[in-house]
C-alpha cells in the first residue's frame, strides 16, 4: 500500500509539472532557478523522490520479466518445437517414409546364392544355343550309326508329308542312331503318317506295331505318335544289330518277322515284304 501511495504522489507531481509547463513556460523556468538557489530544499526533495526513482526503476524490470514469461509463451514453445521437431521428423522419415531401403537390404542379404550345378547347366545350354546359331545346319542333323545313308538309296517322302512329327523323329533318330530320312520313309510306307491306322493283321499306329511287340516293349498307347515312333525305331535298331547293319535283312525282319528271315535264310519270298523293301530302298529283292 505504501509503495502504491508513493507511486500515485510521484505521478501527480509529474502531472502537475507537465501542466505547469504547458500553461506558463516562464514560470516553470523561474521555478527551476529558484530550486537551484535553495539547495537544501532540493536535497530534501531528492531524498523524498529517491524511493520513487528506485521504484520507477524496479517496476519496469518486474513487468518486463513477467511479459517475457507470461505474455509471450509462444516464443518458448516455438523454440522448443524448432529444436525437437527436426530430430523427430528425421527419425520418422528414416523409419516410416523409407521402408524400401530396409526391404532392399533384407532382400540383398536373404537372396540365395546360385548353386554351382545350376550355373553349369545354364552355361551348357547357352553354349548349345550359340553353337546352333552359328551352325544351324547341324541343329537337326541325325546320327547315322551304321552309315546307312551312304550304303543305301533311301527314298524321299512326298512333299505333303514333310515336317510331320519332325521333333519326335529328330529326337528318336539321335537316340538310336537311325537316319531321319529312313524313319520318315518307313512311317510313310507303313501308315502314310496316319496314327490311327490298323492293318488286317492287327498292326497299329504310325509304325504298325504288332500287339505282341507292343506288350513286349511296354508301350501303353500304340496310337500315340511318340510311343509308336520310338517303339518302331527301337525294334528296327535291334534287327540291325542282329544282322550286322544289313538294312535289307533288318527291314525284312520288321515286315515279315525275324522267324521268317531265319527260315528262308534271307528275305522271305513274300510279295508284300519284297514290295516293302523296294518302296523304302528302291532295291528289287525278288530276283
Amino acid at each position: 500500500m505504501v509503495v502504491g501511495n508513493i507511486v500515485k504522489e510521484v505521478l501527480a507531481y509529474k502531472k502537475g509539472q507537465f501542466q505547469q509547463k504547458l500553461s506558463s513556460p516562464e514560470a516553470f523556468v523561474s521555478s527551476r532557478f529558484q530550486e537551484k538557489l535553495q539547495s537544501e530544499p532540493m536535497k530534501e526533495t531528492k531524498a523524498t523522490t529517491q524511493p520513487a526513482k528506485v521504484e520507477d526503476m524496479s517496476q519496469p524490470v518486474q513487468s518486463t520479466k513477467i511479459e517475457a514469461v507470461v505474455n509471450k509463451p509462444e516464443a518458448s514453445i516455438h523454440k522448443v518445437e524448432e529444436v525437437s521437431k527436426p530430430v523427430q521428423s528425421t527419425k520418422i522419415e528414416a523409419v516410416v517414409n523409407k521402408p524400401e531401403a530396409s526391404i532392399h537390404k533384407v532382400e540383398e542379404v536373404s537372396k540365395p546364392e546360385e548353386k554351382p550345378e545350376t550355373k553349369k547347366v545354364d552355361d551348357v545350354q547357352v553354349a548349345q544355343k550359340e553353337f546352333e546359331r552359328r551352325f544351324p545346319e547341324t541343329k537337326n542333323e541325325a546320327v547315322d550309326t551304321w552309315g546307312l545313308t551312304k550304303k543305301y538309296n533311301i527314298q524321299k517322302i512326298r512333299s505333303s508329308n514333310e515336317g510331320k512329327y519332325e521333333d519326335i523323329i529328330g529326337r528318336v533318330s539321335r537316340t538310336y542312331g537311325i537316319p531321319k530320312t529312313l524313319i520318315q520313309k518307313m512311317i510313310e510306307v507303313e501308315s502314310d503318317f496316319n496314327p490311327k491306322t490298323v492293318s488286317h493283321a492287327g498292326a497299329m499306329g504310325l509304325m504298325q506295331l504288332m500287339p505282341a511287340n507292343v506288350k513286349e516293349m511296354g508301350i501303353k498307347n500304340p496310337f500315340s505318335p511318340a510311343e509308336s515312333i520310338e517303339g518302331g525305331v527301337k525294334e528296327l535298331s535291334g534287327y540291325l544289330k542282329k544282322n550286322n547293319g544289313d538294312l535289307v535283312l533288318a527291314l525284312a525282319s520288321y515286315n515279315a518277322g525275324p522267324g521268317n528271315v531265319r527260315k528262308y535264310g534271307g528275305v522271305p519270298p513274300f510279295k508284300e515284304t519284297q514290295g516293302y523293301i523296294k518302296k523304302i530302298l528302291n532295291i528289287d529283292v525278288s530276283k
